[in-house]
């Protein structure tokens, strides 16, 4: 028996942390999906959850942004997901129901077995680094563009260190900007799915914007 051809949405999910909205984020905790287009509605409520700080909401801004991508004949629908969040919450309780959520978010790409077009989960460490930069400039990037910040200093990223943890798959890597500014990111992967993504934001001696 054939499998049913399920449609599927790559979705791209950031959830920023912010002193106040309007700011540049602390830091970014990042998910890239393929989930079942006719099922994309339920991702914003379960995103909108993470606004609460018990029965209260927490300051926040979210941006969805969609279109489709063609290759020829082929043709795939994508979507942008950002939300801000204030740091009054606190990092570690984001983090904490962020990766939560993440983790909920995989488990139903396994049950749909939807696979992303775009993500291997095997590359150098040159690779590695360049994938980097590549989410940095990307979702960081974006993420700031929303707001009107982005100055274009992700251009000039070059390598501090890197590190693989071989026996999860996972790479960690710190990068710094013409500024000083640094961005120590984390990514990996379960299976072939890729785990969330972190990036974290230092200011250098110039304080940053």
């Amino acid at each position: 028996m054939e499998e049913e051809w399920i449609e599927t949405t790559e979705v791209r999910i950031a959830v920023c942390e912010t002193d106040w909205l309007g700011c540049v984020p602390l830091r970014m905790w990042g998910q890239d999906l393929a989930l079942p287009t006719d099922e994309i509605q339920k991702l914003r409520p379960q995103l909108e959850e993470l606004t609460y700080d018990g029965n209260a909401k927490v300051a926040h801004r979210i941006d969805i942004r969609g279109g489709r991508t063609s290759w020829g004949a082929d043709s795939g629908e994508h979507l942008s997901i950002v939300l801000y969040i204030t740091s009054s919450v606190g990092s570690a309780v984001i983090g904490a129901a962020v990766n939560e959520l993440y983790s909920k978010l995989r488990d139903w790409q396994r049950q749909c077995r939807t696979r992303s077009e775009y993500w291997s989960p095997e590359f150098t460490a040159e690779e590695a680094v360049a994938r980097a930069k590549w989410i940095i400039q990307s979702r960081f990037g974006n993420a700031l563009e929303i707001q009107g910040l982005d100055d274009g200093s992700f251009e000039s990223l070059r390598l501090v260190s890197e590190r693989r943890e071989a026996d999860e798959n996972k790479w960690t890597i710190r990068l710094v900007d013409s500024r000083g500014i640094e961005y120590l990111i984390s990514f990996g992967f379960e299976g072939d799915i890729p785990i969330c993504t972190t990036i974290e934001r230092t200011l250098g001696v110039e304080g940053g914007k």
